[in-house]
């Protein structure tokens, strides 16, 4: 039973009485002759008992808006995890729908006789040990895993030479992509980034002694059908292969999360 202000007040208005009348009746009951020889009722008594029968009323109505509250806290936790149930299935289903691009480790490195020019031909072998002055990547390749179609909007790459990569990227270089560029489901994109990686006598010795590898990195930043945009990070380092004399790009030395961690 649900107690209101309402009740309360008339169960006090009720139950207290004037300090006159309770006198009064105390002096009857007193007089009376069936009460001699009784114990006799008096005010106080009366009092102590309505102030108790308050106090139970007042204890039962707090238990009563607890036990509510308490259903109320339930049904409001209950809505949420099903909320954030929803959210997270419809997350999923989109996920599946999205795009995923990964980038193909190169198979070579080029060594030239002198910087990329703007513009023109210019001269180049293909390396097989430590990079020389000017060298360069062949080309990047990138494949589409998901399922709807990726346009790409630019890519930045850097390099260094380094036992150990630091824990951000320096990217130096941006390789400019033509507008309108995509990646269709379970297509590849090639491009040629046409930069030059110019190393000192120094860093050539680093690689060569490997106390260093040459290290290069970069990011493929593209937009979903939703509007929404992803990386595609790439990180290799150009060493020697093990148990030949041979370098090569290998997708590996630990780097920290901010070169490889796709978004």
């Amino acid at each position: 039973m649900r107690l209101t202000l309402g009740h309360i007040l008339l169960i006090i208005v009720s139950l207290h009485t004037t300090p006159a009348l309770a006198t009064e009746k105390v002096a009857n009951a007193v007089s009376h002759p069936l009460a001699q020889g009784k114990e006799i009722v008096t005010a106080d008594d009366r009092i102590a008992k309505y102030t108790f029968a308050l106090d139970w009323l007042t204890a039962a109505l707090v238990t009563v808006t607890a036990i509510q509250l308490i259903f109320v806290y339930r049904a409001d936790k209950t809505a949420k995890i099903t909320a954030e149930a929803a959210r997270d299935s419809a997350r999923a289903a989109i996920g599946i729908e999205l795009p995923i691009i990964k980038a193909f480790t190169p198979n070579d490195l080029l060594d030239l006789s002198a910087p990329i020019p703007p513009s023109g031909p210019y001269g180049l072998s293909e390396s097989f040990g430590p990079p020389g002055r000017y060298s360069a990547l062949s080309s990047l390749e990138f494949k589409n895993y998901g399922r709807t179609v990726a346009f790409v909007e630019k890519l930045i790459i850097g390099w260094n030479v380094i036992e150990k990569l630091p824990v951000l990227p320096n990217f130096a270089h941006i390789v400019p992509i033509e507008r309108g560029t995509i990646i269709k489901e379970d297509k590849q994109l090639r491009i040629d980034p046409s930069i030059t990686i110019e190393l000192t006598d120094a860093q050539i010795a680093l690689i060569s002694q490997e106390e260093a590898s040459l290290w290069v990195y970069g990011t493929l930043f593209y937009q979903d059908f939703l509007d929404s945009y992803h990386t595609a990070k790439f990180c290799w380092r150009w060493t020697k292969d093990e148990g030949g004399p041979n370098f090569s790009f290998k997708n590996d030395g630990d780097p920290p999360v901010a070169y490889t961690k796709n978004t």
